[in-house]
């Protein structure tokens, strides 16, 4: 099989080596099966196992000789989804239609031994397996069980059944830990061709009745903690357990002085090691969260010296950043982006009063911006009212053909990490 790998999109750039021997492996293996059936086979019982062999041992070689640890780092998955796609077209599967992402995701069979040694390293621990191949199946192909569905399902198995040779190839590279950001992300199931929508509820934490009202909206809402509430640690533990994507709700200095942004905000006036001290107090907080964004922090945003000393620290830990916006001069995106990390900014703030029909309105202009764009972020609160207005209008925007995503689903479509 000839592989030829191309340039990687900065959205996968992040992928742990680990992947590269398991697609790589994988995509060999499944392109052997593509390329048999529209094939004679030979006279000979033993043929097609030494041809399956050949073809992994091409697929190790290729590996141990040509990948080296920049190189795969930055050239990984598109390839496989090449081959996925020519595979399927041999097949005569004229909807399926894999990107990079998908193709790790569904190369790896559930049932074959690579899962439970290599797979955690790929997908995350916290992401089950069975969840993330069979939300991938349904992207390409739906969920009903068409024979179309039925025959990928086939290719895919049959393509992973080799995992003889997935430790010959491991053994040469080292595997790394995805950043924080991608390890906690949620699953995304957006298809890509529709409008996507991220919203975030804010202000978590201070009482159950809150926290249950968020996680009632279901999947692809992103929930925000304050640090500072006393069970935080625990809400966000049980709000993971449920498949919800997390960040830091993190307390910042507002530009009037007689409102308290709450115990250990980030302020202009601190040193460098006091406003390190509390960001890191802050994080140990919770755990399993991409990112942090900012509660009031209208003149803290607007700082360059202490936004960059805050944005450069969640780098270094692997984190995203969402700017609030709660001031159209701060300066997070364009730190951000001089830093090349994770970055998103809220378009609409859906409830700066709580009232029904204004919250409606906010939406219209939510839509508004993703139809436009291809892609908005909201942010919310645990009111009464707004939960009611979303509980109404996120199955009708569903049916109008929105897509509803964690954050980190936005910020990696802006990286240019």
């Amino acid at each position: 099989m000839k592989i030829q790998l191309s340039a990687l999109s900065t959205r996968h750039a992040q992928l742990p080596l680990i992947a590269v021997a398991i697609v790589l492996l994988a995509a060999g293996a499944f392109a052997w099966q593509g390329n048999l059936e529209s094939k004679d086979t030979p006279v000979g019982e033993n043929t097609a196992e030494i041809e399956k062999i050949e073809k992994v041992t091409s697929a190790g070689n290729f590996v141990t000789t040509k990948i080296d640890e920049q190189r795969a780092q930055t050239e990984t998955a598109n390839f496989a989804a090449q081959d996925l796609n020519a595979s399927a077209q041999d097949k005569e599967l004229s909807n399926f239609n894999a990107n990079s992402e998908t193709a790790i995701a569904i190369l790896v069979d559930t049932n074959s031994e690579a899962e439970g040694e290599f797979l955690p390293a790929v997908i995350g621990p916290d992401v089950k397996p069975s969840v993330l191949y069979e939300s991938n199946l349904a992207r390409l192909v739906g969920n009903a069980e068409t024979d179309e569905r039925a025959l990928i399902k086939r290719l895919v198995n049959e393509g992973v059944s080799v995992p003889e040779a997935v430790p010959q190839i491991v053994e040469t590279i080292e595997a790394v830990e995805l950043p924080d950001w991608r390890r906690f992300a949620a699953l995304s199931k957006e298809a890509g061709t529709a409008p996507i929508i991220a919203i975030v509820i804010d202000d978590l934490g201070h009482s159950e009745r809150d926290f249950s009202r968020a996680m009632s909206l279901g999947e692809g809402i992103t929930l925000a903690f304050l640090p500072y509430t006393e069970r935080v640690a625990e809400f966000a533990k049980r709000a993971r357990q449920k498949g919800f994507e997390i960040l830091v709700h993190m307390p910042m200095e507002p530009t009037d002085a007689t409102v308290d942004p709450g115990p250990n905000a980030l302020l202009t006036g601190l040193s460098d090691s006091e406003l390190m001290r509390r960001l890191t107090e802050n994080l140990a907080r919770l755990e399993g969260y991409v990112g942090i964004n900012n509660h009031m922090g209208s003149k803290f945003s607007q700082d360059k010296r202490a936004m960059g000393l805050v944005l450069d620290a969640l780098d270094a830990r692997g984190l995203l950043y969402l700017d609030s916006v709660t001031i159209g001069s701060t300066v997070g995106e364009r730190v951000a982006t001089a830093s090349r990390m994770p970055f998103a900014a809220r378009d609409v703030f859906l409830d700066t009063v709580a009232d029904e029909k204004f919250i409606e309105r906010q939406l219209r202009i939510l839509e508004k911006v993703a139809r436009e764009t291809g892609h908005a972020v909201a942010i919310g609160h645990p009111y009464a009212e707004t939960m009611a207005v979303l509980q109404r209008w996120l199955p009708e925007a569903r049916k109008r053909g929105f897509e509803f995503v964690p954050i980190s689903t936005v910020a990696a479509l802006e990286c240019a990490c």
